[in-house]
């Protein structure tokens, strides 16, 4: 399989994903804690997934790469039970997008903490994302554009920034244990995260009620812990046969794909997700999400 081919599929996948984590918490799922917490249950089934593959193969190497990478699975589960919250409450055509924020945050990190320089370009693709960011979240109120939901867009923008520091943490763990390691010790680690956070006795008997519905587990068993998964090595594969910048770009229009199937699965015909279909609208997340991109893009350059 080429770069490209890799890439793009790892992009669709995830695409895919945002639209159907969508759907679970907006239909399938009575409350979002109970969808974050089979989330979070589904995590030690994925650890134990890589465990069994990795240790009769590559093993793990001793050190303290066990340790990062189970702070990454921490800041994994925090940054992605923000964002889980962010989309509950919000369209997914423009919480998704917001994700795209995350290696704007990575990048400020990585110049404060590693002294990374970032060139004029960079610094407009990151002002170009922000400005996108910004936009994608207006709606027009009483003739004027404003932020109607404030919550969700401040909670979206600490999704971001926990993200960007698990980015940091991952990379540093991967510098420290072979990929397979990683992903096992951190989805164990985002496992135990989510629980603790989220999970209280109250949450027990309607946990165990929403999980006798075989339709609400099983595609939650497709899209997180088959999907999720298998899109996430796609793109490491494509890392790993592709140029880094080459692959990011691809990887960059993810939020166009959301845009057109959250457009598609909201029309008369088939309003799944029910979102806003004026023009006036469309037209805003259109010009909203082609700057996100467009600045990721930069960024990568």
């Amino acid at each position: 399989m080429t770069w490209f081919a890799a890439a793009l599929i790892s992009t669709l996948l995830f695409a895919v994903v945002s639209i159907l984590d969508k759907r679970l918490l907006g239909t399938l799922f009575p409350s979002y804690h109970l969808f974050i917490i089979t989330f979070g249950l589904l995590q030690f089934f994925i650890a134990v997934v890589f465990f069994v593959i990795v240790i009769p193969t590559a093993g793990f190497e001793s050190g303290d790469g066990i340790a990062w990478a189970l702070a990454s699975g921490l800041m994994w589960a925090i940054g992605l039970s923000l964002f889980f919250y962010g989309l509950s409450i919000e369209e997914v055509s423009r919480a998704a997008p917001m994700q795209s924020i995350t290696p704007v945050i990575t990048a400020v990190i990585a110049v404060v903490l590693f002294d990374d320089v970032i060139s004029s370009t960079q610094w407009v693709g990151i002002l170009v994302v922000v400005s996108g960011a910004v936009i994608i979240n207006l709606r027009k109120i009483d003739g004027r554009y404003r932020i109607a939901h404030g919550k969700a867009f401040v909670v979206l923008l600490l999704a971001a920034f926990a993200l960007g520091l698990a980015f940091v943490v991952s990379d540093e763990a991967t510098n420290r244990l072979n990929v397979g390691a990683t992903q096992g010790l951190r989805a164990l680690g985002m496992g135990v995260g989510v629980l603790a956070f989220t999970w209280r006795p109250r949450h027990t008997k309607p946990l165990f009620a929403a999980l006798r519905n075989r339709r609400t587990v099983g595609l939650m068993f497709l899209t997180e812990g088959i999907m999720g998964p298998t899109a996430a090595l796609t793109f490491v594969y494509a890392l790993s046969v592709g140029s880094v910048s080459l692959v990011a770009t691809v990887a960059a229009i993810r939020p166009l794909a959301i845009l057109a199937l959250s457009l598609g699965l909201s029309t008369r015909w088939w309003n799944v997700l029910n979102e806003p279909m004026d023009k006036e609208t469309i037209g805003l997340k259109v010009v909203a999400t082609l700057l996100i991109v467009s600045g990721v893009v930069a960024l990568r350059l």
